[in-house]
């Protein structure tokens, strides 16, 4: 499969989004400033999750310290034989325990799903820059063929083809190999031949005769 197809695969597959007739780098680059819009979106809600834990620790924080005041109040209604008053400590102290253990419950669970989020906000910046490499892959190879194009134009005008609209250079760059293995037979040949008299003794090498 060729390396743009398995781009657009790879893109439409980690964001689930219907193919569009554009160009691969253009949609690419939609793609990313679309992913970096969610992750700033994303990373509000993680501020949110975390000032929400915040406010929930200050509240536990709040009744363990009513909770301890109870306590000793109590203590204090049952030396002092106040009926009344060791009934309202000891409601108050049932209600504060209770509250305690909710609000203990319920930071632990705050903090598990806050550390959930910033795992998931975390993967979403990989994510972002992995696009980012992708898009630098996709900036080079489309370089590197439309390079090889100009170069093709001016080294075999009797073979090449022209190019006039945006399909016919998609064409060109679906049909055309690797940029990495097209190879200049005149520079190959050019090579070759040097390498031959770099090999051969200068004894063996023609001369030419005076006057020729």
């Amino acid at each position: 499969m060729k390396l743009l197809e398995r781009l657009k695969y790879a893109i439409e597959a980690d964001f689930k989004v219907e193919p569009k007739p554009e160009n691969p780098l253009a949609r690419l680059n939609q793609y990313i400033n679309e992913a970096e819009a969610q992750t700033n979106d994303t990373k509000k809600y993680l501020e949110r999750q975390v000032s929400l834990k915040q406010h929930l620790e200050a509240q536990l924080a709040e009744a363990q310290d009513i909770l301890a005041k109870r306590q000793t109040q109590a203590q204090l209604a049952q030396q002092a034989g106040e009926p009344d008053l060791i009934a309202f400590a000891e409601t108050e102290q049932a209600v504060y325990t209770s509250r305690v253990q909710l609000l203990t419950q319920t930071i632990h669970n705050t903090t598990n799903e806050l550390i959930a989020l910033e795992q998931k906000h975390e993967q979403m910046k990989h994510k972002i820059e992995d696009m980012k490499i992708r898009q630098l892959q996709l900036m080079g190879y489309e370089n590197n063929v439309r390079a090889n194009y100009h170069m093709d134009a001016m080294l075999h005008p009797e073979t090449h083809k022209h190019v006039s609209t945006v399909d016919d250079m998609r064409y060109y760059i679906d049909n055309l190999q690797s940029p990495t293995q097209v190879v200049d037979k005149a520079s190959s040949l050019e090579a070759r031949l040097n390498a031959l008299q770099h090999e051969m003794p200068a004894t063996q090498l023609p001369t030419l005769e005076k006057g020729e």
